[in-house]
């Protein structure tokens, strides 16, 4: 639909639309609340801030609308119609998928949710495989993250502006912070170390993120940091038990002070090892 029908169209309609975007009523609710808008990426954007706010009821609230990845959604709804497309990577009745999908709900409690756009059979069971190693608390985060693109994925489809929606999540690297673990000792990303990003001033936390298979974590951050003192939290223990590591330091707390001279996107990588980590302000 236009932005400008979706400006003018009754509330209930409207919450439906959205509904069929992420199946959590606070967050529709939070979309309508700011209409009219002047286009489609002010829509985004407050989809977006909405969604940080995701409890675990409403991720569960949410689930219970995903089919299981490689099960293909039945009927003719838009939802429906958007879960087939997001799934058209993966082959229904994948034998290996299934299984993994059965692994991963005994012991998370919840079907498996990524974001499918754009990914193949094979890198989604790579990633599943992965994530089975997670503790609930990092699993949770990581899933709350993937309802948030998925819900703008869609929310940009149903504005008729998916291609300025996949812009906007790809616009991750370059958030208010962002960062990169590399795993000296394996020469590879460190994937799965789960990040806190602090505000010492206020001792308020300001986003989690669980790094991803290139090691990296963005759009965990508000989009506008202002001057202070701030503190990334490394949990490099959980990283180094699950890649069978010795840890010398089992947390990494990089402490960085931003002023009003500073760019809007501020890169903090981490280098590590088993004895020793390094960083420095990226690009």
């Amino acid at each position: 639909m236009t932005l400008s029908r979706f400006n003018a169209m009754p509330t209930a309609e409207a919450e439906s639309q959205l509904l069929a975007c992420c199946a959590v009523p606070a967050w529709a609710h939070m979309v309508l609340s700011g209409r009219p808008y002047p286009n489609a990426r002010a829509v985004l954007d407050a989809g977006y801030l909405a969604a940080r706010g995701f409890s675990v009821d409403d991720i569960e609230l949410a689930l219970s609308a995903h089919p299981r990845i490689g099960e293909r959604a039945e009927g003719e709804s838009t939802e429906a119609s958007w879960s087939r497309k997001e799934q058209s990577g993966v082959t229904s009745g994948d034998a290996g998928m299934a299984a993994a999908n059965r692994e991963y709900e005994a012991r998370f409690g919840r079907v498996f949710l990524i974001c499918a756009s754009g990914l193949s059979a094979d890198q989604i069971l790579a990633e599943l495989r992965r994530r089975l190693g997670n503790d609930p608390e990092s699993e949770t985060a990581v899933v709350a993250d993937e309802l948030r693109k998925i819900a703008l994925l869609r929310l940009g489809r149903l504005l008729e502006a998916e291609r300025e929606a996949e812009a906007f999540l790809g616009r991750g690297a370059r958030g208010a912070i962002t960062t990169h673990v590399l795993d000296t000792a394996l020469g590879r990303p460190a994937a799965g170390v789960p990040v806190l990003l602090r505000c010492v001033a206020t001792d308020a936390v300001l986003g989690k993120a669980i790094t991803d298979q290139d090691g990296r974590a963005a759009r965990f951050s508000p989009d506008r940091i202002g001057p202070g003192t701030y503190q990334l939290m490394f949990d490099v223990a959980s990283y180094a038990e699950a890649t069978g590591q010795r840890c010398f330091f089992p947390e990494v707390t990089v402490t960085f002070r931003l002023t009003d001279d500073d760019p809007d996107h501020h890169h903090v990588p981490l280098l590590l090892s088993p004895f020793a980590y390094s960083t420095y302000r990226g690009s």
